[in-house]
Formats: structure tokens, C-alpha cells, sequence
């Protein structure tokens, strides 16, 4: 059961970006949350 979890996590953390450019705590609320958003689009598409 771990060894599934941290694959998942390490496949997430894969997929973001090195960096993300947002000026406030807003801003990279929202990149995070559209973020996992894709990332959800994405696991039900395949």
C-alpha cells in the first residue's frame, strides 16, 4: 500500500512545473488548484 502511494506522489510531483511565477498567495493558489484541476482532466481522459 505505500509503495503504491509514493509512486503516486512521486508521478505527481513529476508532472509540475520547476517553477511558478505568481506575485501573491492568491496567485499561486489558483495556479495550484488549475493544476490539479488538469491533472484530474487528464486521469479521466486516459
Amino acid at each position: 500500500m505505500r509503495k503504491r502511494e509514493e509512486t503516486a506522489i512521486s508521478d505527481t510531483k513529476k508532472m509540475f512545473p520547476i517553477t511558478t511565477h505568481a506575485l501573491t498567495l492568491e496567485g499561486s493558489l489558483i495556479k495550484l488548484t488549475l493544476f490539479v484541476f488538469g491533472l484530474q482532466l487528464n486521469k479521466t481522459t486516459n
